[in-house]
């Protein structure tokens, strides 16, 4: 089965980041755009990336095309 990547960043901003890709790089790249494109949104949220990515607990793992998940992708 094709396995692909998702990504997520719950809560942040009050809505998350979430994103599938290819390859871990490539999620990590895409969650980053859009953390600055948010970040412009909100100028006085004094974080960087890095630290908003741990703090809202940030992960990126594998998911199976075509496998069923309880709990959430991944889980």
């Amino acid at each position: 089965m094709k396995k692909i990547w998702f990504g997520e960043i719950p809560d942040i901003f009050g809505y998350g980041i979430s994103c599938l890709g290819n390859s871990k790089k490539e999620v990590m790249e895409t969650m980053k755009k859009e953390y600055k494109r948010w970040k412009e949104q909100a100028p006085d949220e004094e974080t960087n990336f890095k630290t908003s990515y741990e703090y809202y607990d940030g992960r990126i793992w594998k998911v199976e095309l075509g496998k069923g998940y309880h709990g959430g992708l991944g889980e």
